[in-house]
Formats: C-alpha cells, structure tokens, sequence
C-alpha cells in the first residue's frame, strides 16, 4: 500500500468519505515522507556521481553509489547524505499535492468519477486524467528543483559552500540567471507526460483488481527533475 493511501485513509470522515483538504494533506504529506526518508540522501549520491568531472587517467572522486555515499559521509558526515533536505522536501510536497488532488479533480471533471463511488475508468480515461495531473507539478517545483540541485552538486572549499540554504540560492541564482531561472528544468515535461500515460492505465487496471497503485516518484524511479 502506498503511503499516499495509508495517509488518505487517515483523514476520510466518519462515512469514509474524503474531501479537498484531504486529499492535499494527503499529497503534501506522501511527499514529506518519501523526500525525507528515500528521495533526498539517493539524489544526493546520484548528483554527485553525474556532477563530477572525470579526468583522463586518474581515478575519479566517486567511484559508485556506495563509494560516493561513504565519501560524502566521511567528509561532510551523516547530514551531508540530506543535503539540500528543505528544498527536495518542498518540491515533492508540492508536486504529490499537485498530481494527487489534480487527478481526483480530473477524474471527477472528466469523467464524473468520485471518489470511493466503484466507478472504473478505462485505460485512456485514466491515462488522460493522470497526463494533465502530472503537467502541473513541474511549473509549481520548478525553484525548488533548481535550489535542491544545486546545494547537493556543490562542494565545499576550504570549508566555504557557495550556497548556504534554500534562500541564498534562491537570491543568488536571478542574479546571474536572468532567463527564467526558476523553469530551467521544464523539459521533463514532456517527459512527465508519457510516464502518466503509463501510470494513468497502470492505476485503472490496479483499481480493477481492487488493489492500491504505488505512488508517483515509486512508479517514474524519477522524482520529480533531479537536476
């Protein structure tokens, strides 16, 4: 069962029956937790692996997801593994509201589906609800996005980090970005689009088997643009 249903089921009423602020907290939360206890110390090993600049006949600094992990443990400690920790947090609160409170919403305009009423949709129903629940998360994490891979890929020296916490980055990055800063991972869009394709008609076979379909940074393996 995924988190995102163990928390809906948290704040159905007494009937059962889930409302709009629960299906937000419900989002917001799912993301808090994958953020905090998966997303965030496996971004940072993946940015540092594909930040590092390999050169020619020396070994480079990472040498693999568990090398670079006991790098980044030794050198910065065990806090240095959730680097950029608030940022990735905010992204994938937002983006799980986004796509989860988004999809029952389209569902619901689409194809007059409620929730808990029993009603299957097909696999093109549910695959065109999910494909415009999964474009709105990017536009809303976009300067999160770009603030957690950013503290994550930089390293430190002589102890001094160009970017000390979400809002130094926040600050400093228009001011030698000056084309929309805050979108400059929008081209997972396209992207985001075919995997709720697959997620939408994944989810609608799962509701016909009556069974709870995984959550979305579980099903993409890609959490919302990691850098």
């Amino acid at each position: 069962m995924s988190s995102n249903t163990s928390y809906q089921y948290l704040f159905r009423d007494k009937v059962g029956k889930l409302h709009t602020t629960g299906k937000v907290a419900s989002g917001v939360l799912t993301g808090v937790t994958e953020a905090t206890v998966v997303v965030t110390p496996f971004e940072v090993v993946k940015i540092k692996l594909q930040q590092q600049k390999i050169v020619p006949g020396q070994a480079p600094k990472y040498q693999g997801p568990l090398h670079t992990a006991r790098t980044v443990f030794m050198e910065e400690g065990l806090l240095g593994l959730w680097a950029g920790w608030l940022p990735t947090v905010l992204r994938n609160g937002t983006n799980q509201m986004c796509l989860f409170t988004m999809k029952h919403f389209l569902d619901e305009l689409f194809w007059d589906k409620k929730d808990g009423d029993g009603k299957r949709l097909e696999f093109w129903q549910a695959g065109l609800s999910a494909m415009g629940a999964a474009t709105v998360g990017p536009v809303a994490t976009g300067p999160f996005d770009v603030a957690k891979t950013r503290l994550m890929a930089q390293e430190s020296v002589n102890g001094v980090v160009k970017y000390k916490n979400l809002l130094d980055v926040l600050v400093k990055v228009p001011k030698y970005v000056t084309t929309l800063y805050v979108f400059t991972h929008m081209n997972h869009v396209s992207h985001l689009d075919v995997i709720a394709v697959q997620r939408g008609g994944y989810c609608s076979s799962m509701e016909r088997l009556g069974t709870a379909a995984p959550s979305y940074s579980a099903w993409t393996g890609h959490h919302m643009g990691s850098g």
